[in-house]
């Protein structure tokens, strides 16, 4: 092999260690763990790519403290419908972009509690953002 060749497979594998993880990451549950507020307060997930504007996301595993809070996607051109009292669960949740949102699109979780939840709670699980 010579060596400019050499070194364009060098280049290639090093793009597939690299960028695996990234283009994986908006479509394999990715978890989270945020402090949400009490009082209606609010909590984020860290952000992820739409990978398909049409689809919805899914939240696994979700824990809010014993408290039921309520979730929707977020993102700077919008949010989506909020799924209300949501309790602790092992099934999935769907949750829907907001109609603005095109592939490729920050999203993130927001998780808002109640009204009447009087304390700071920990929200954590798992999520994608499809």
């Amino acid at each position: 092999m010579n060596k400019t060749r050499k070194k364009i497979m060098a280049f290639a594998f090093m793009l597939t260690l690299i960028g695996g993880p990234i283009a994986s990451a908006q479509t394999s549950l990715s978890s989270f763990s945020t402090t949400t507020g009490k009082l209606n307060g609010s909590g984020y997930t860290a952000y992820q790519k739409k990978t398909n504007a049409s689809n919805s996301g899914d939240v696994q595993k979700f824990y809010n403290g014993g408290y039921n809070a309520d979730i929707r996607m977020n993102s700077s051109v919008g949010s989506g419908t909020w799924r209300r009292q949501i309790g602790s669960q092992s099934t999935t949740t769907t949750i829907a972009p907001h109609s603005s949102v095109k592939s490729g699109t920050s999203v993130r979780i927001q998780v808002s509690n109640n009204l009447t939840t009087t304390v700071n709670t920990q929200s954590s699980g798992s999520w994608r953002a499809r």
